[in-house]
C-alpha cells in the first residue's frame, strides 16, 4: 500500500482510485451511520497506511450529508476485523463498525 500511496500525486489513475474508494466508503459509512448511529467507525488493514489520502474526502462527503462521525485506526491494524466482529457478536453491541 505504501508504494501505491507514494504515487498518489504523480499518477492520475492512483488519484482516481483513492477518490473512488473514498466515495464508496462515504456512501457505505453514511448508510451505516444513518441506520446504526455509531459513536466511531474503526478502520483496520493496510489501507490505513494511506488514510490521509481518503479519510479527509470521506469526512467531507459525510458532512455534506449532514453526518458527523469520527474515524479511528484500528490498533490491531490488519488483524482487527475478526476480533472486532467477534466482540460485536458476543457483546451484542452494534455501535461500532469494523471496516
Amino acid at each position: 500500500m505504501k508504494e501505491i500511496a507514494d504515487t498518489y500525486r504523480k499518477n492520475k489513475q492512483v488519484t482516481l482510485i483513492f477518490d473512488e474508494f473514498a466515495n464508496n466508503l462515504a456512501f457505505f459509512a453514511g448508510e451505516f451511520v444513518k441506520a446504526e448511529n455509531p459513536d466511531v467507525i474503526v478502520i483496520g488493514g493496510n489501507i490505513m497506511q494511506a488514510e490521509n489520502l481518503f479519510i479527509p474526502l470521506v469526512k467531507m462527503q459525510l458532512q455534506n450529508m449532514g453526518i458527523n462521525c469520527s474515524f479511528v485506526r484500528a490498533k490491531l491494524g490488519e488483524n482487527a476485523a475478526i476480533p472486532g466482529a467477534a466482540a460485536l457478536v458476543t457483546e451484542k453491541k452494534y455501535t461500532v463498525a469494523v471496516v
